[in-house]
């Protein structure tokens, strides 16, 4: 009603670390979310790192919802913890995500939580994935 965005940011579906337990975690929760709500401001702020926890498939979060995608943060980590890992280091499939992304034509936010590089750096293997 007053025009302001809302971005919701999924979390990491962590399985095995009790007595953690996250919403907006995964594709079924995702579509609760989005079914429920009425207001065409709210988006989806995707953590590829978050979505490739506990064996999500954050290629196909894009090709499902690159519509409600306002913003991407880019990391990666072995799909049990978010390690906040470089783009190279991890079990994301970055080709395959940007390439899907691409696809889609979409455009947003980038944002990285990486703590092995710099920005920059980031920046640079992320064009060459």
């Amino acid at each position: 009603e007053k025009s302001v965005d809302i971005y919701l940011e999924n979390l990491s579906n962590y399985k095995n670390y009790r007595p953690f337990h996250y919403v907006f975690t995964h594709m079924e929760e995702y579509d609760y979310v989005f079914n429920k709500i009425d207001h065409k401001n709210v988006y989806f702020f995707l953590d590829a790192g978050h979505a490739n926890v506990g064996e999500g498939d954050p290629v196909a979060v894009v090709d499902k919802y690159h519509a409600k995608i306002k913003g991407i943060s880019f990391s990666n980590n072995n799909g049990e913890q978010d390690q906040h890992f470089s783009i190279g280091r991890g079990t994301v499939n970055y080709s395959d995500f940007i390439e899907t992304i691409n696809r889609h034509n979409w455009k947003g936010l980038v944002a990285f939580e990486v703590r092995d590089k710099t920005t920059l750096d980031s920046v640079k293997e992320l064009a060459s994935a």
